[in-house]
């Protein structure tokens, strides 16, 4: 028989807990059962205000005790809840990992946190405290949910359930074959696939080669880690739990829970492998080599963070305690891990001269960016620049220039008359690819709930929708702005019922401005 040959590591998340003053008036997201409940039960919604905040600029210190135990308080220090009511000051003690936002940051974070809503605790130091840092986060999380297997709604659920919104801060891929070094995400997660080969996994490689993060759940352990090039290490067995669920590695990010997992069942409620080349967070007390929880660094991967693979046992988890919800922490901690992924615009055209009569090729990564001419002059047509007449020689600066966030947005476009669509699309596809590469994942497909015709009668918006028959659990998610000068946004759902086409009503008075998402079981 042929030896496996896997991408492996042993390389773990060994940045060191930097030692920080954190300054009083900064802020507490706190991240534990007893400081961040909601009906006694951790809110999610931490993460989604998280994220938001990252989205907007504005980095969050994960403070995570070196060297703690599972469960330990990670500090302790006089203050103050300032959302979303107020609280007077007292010695509160934070544990499982709180976000810190410097104080630096404070009236721009309260902003979105305000804003943002959903019952949040955030709270406010009332003096100087030495905090542990496990890492500054800086980059803007984006997920992409594979499916492989066709169980994207497990992950998808999580995101939707902790207020992640769909398009913005995560989105479906239809298979890992979509993935690469290029993807415009900073995490990727399978949360059940037993239709995974070689190649897909060669795919994800090259994704953590470029700085991003993967997690694998439930068949995906198995999958990932059966090919002929398994992921890290070689898959043995299955076994189950058969005691207890016990931690180690209590200062690693992706177990930053308070309490225990739940041992969900399903057909992998554990995992072994024929080596062990990471850690575990989460294991047997009958069998220390039997994981619920496991991650480890790509070896390959040179970026300074990113690049890590986790792996979780049991299928979907639901939310009827905070064991049940810790399992679901798991894939929003892998989600906030540092990622490199995103990188900048990088301009490679060769530096040598040209004459006045020649033209240049310009070369960017990655593609779809935009080039401009900083000094000098010439024109630039698509990616070829033609100088302009010179009587001596002259130095030419050129700029390559690609999107805030280094990607283009995926695109829907449909019209009401399918033939239209698919002519928009191929008309739109051409264009395109006469100038960039283009890739299209998904083709021809209307949305399972879109607006055919969009009017306004009196009050009343009105919206004509149309549904495929298999559309359940819709809403309409409305941000309204009731004057152009007043910062007076008010939010609202409505639900909507599975039609084929439906006339609805929304009594929007006299507002300034609209902003709506049509949604289907969380997605856009």
């Amino acid at each position: 028989m042929a030896q496996k040959k896997s991408a492996t590591s042993n390389n773990f998340d060994n940045a060191a807990c930097a030692s920080e003053t954190i300054p009083s008036g900064s802020l507490v997201i706190a991240m534990d059962n007893n400081l961040q409940s909601v009906s006694r039960k951790f809110n999610l919604k931490a993460y989604g205000l998280a994220v938001r905040l990252l989205h907007a600029g504005i980095p969050l210190k994960w403070a995570i005790k070196s060297g703690k135990a599972k469960d330990a308080i990670d500090f302790t220090t006089n203050a103050t809840r300032v959302k979303p009511s107020a609280q007077a000051v007292s010695s509160r003690s934070f544990l499982s990992g709180p976000l810190v936002i410097d104080v630096a940051d404070k009236t721009a974070a309260l902003a979105i946190i305000t804003s943002f809503g959903n019952n949040v605790n955030v709270y406010e130091l009332t003096q100087n405290t030495t905090v542990d840092i496990k890492h500054t986060l800086t980059h803007k999380p984006k997920a992409a949910v594979l499916n492989d297997g066709g169980n994207v709604s497990i992950h998808t659920g999580i995101y939707s359930r902790a207020g992640l919104t769909s398009g913005t801060h995560y989105t479906t891929e239809s298979s890992a074959s979509n993935i690469n070094g290029n993807s415009c995400y900073t995490f990727a997660s399978e949360p059940h696939s037993s239709n995974i080969t070689a190649a897909k996994v060669n795919n994800v490689v090259a994704f953590l080669n470029s700085g991003g993060n993967f997690l694998g759940q439930y068949e995906a352990v198995k999958s990932y880690t059966s090919t002929t090039n398994p992921l890290l290490a070689s898959f043995s067995s299955k076994p189950g739990i058969g005691g207890s669920i016990i931690f180690d590695n209590a200062d690693e990010p992706y177990i930053q829970i308070q309490g225990g997992l739940d041992d969900t069942g399903g057909s992998v409620k554990s995992f072994k492998f024929t080596n062990n080349p990471g850690l575990r967070v989460a294991y047997d007390s009958d069998s220390g080599t039997n994981y619920k929880a496991y991650f480890v660094k790509l070896a390959s991967s040179g970026s300074v963070v990113g690049g890590y693979v986790h792996y979780l046992a049991s299928h979907e988890y639901g939310t009827g305690d905070n064991t049940e919800i810790n399992d679901q922490r798991m894939l929003l901690n892998a989600l906030l891990r540092p990622s490199d992924k995103v990188i900048g615009a990088k301009n490679n055209t060769t530096v040598a001269s040209i004459t006045e009569n020649e033209t240049k090729t310009l070369v960017g990564a990655p593609s779809g960016g935009t080039w401009s001419i900083v000094s000098f002059g010439g024109s630039i047509s698509r990616n070829t620049y033609t100088p302009a007449n010179i009587a001596s020689n002259t130095t030419v600066v050129i700029r390559y220039t690609i999107p805030a966030d280094n990607c283009y947005s995926p695109t829907q476009v449909w019209a009401t008359n399918p033939e239209d669509t698919q002519k928009l699309v191929k008309d739109i596809l051409a264009n395109l690819k006469s100038f960039i590469p283009v890739t299209q994942n998904e083709k021809h497909r209307m949305p399972k709930t879109y607006a055919a015709k969009v009017s306004r009668v009196a009050d009343n918006l009105v919206l004509k929708l149309r549904s495929d028959v298999g559309t359940v659990g819709g809403e309409i998610e409305m941000e309204e702005l009731y004057s152009e000068t007043a910062n007076n946004i008010k939010h609202r759902y409505n639900p909507i019922n599975a039609k084929a086409e439906q006339i609805v009503l929304i009594d929007i008075k006299d507002a300034y401005e609209y902003d709506g998402l049509i949604k289907v079981n969380g997605e856009v």
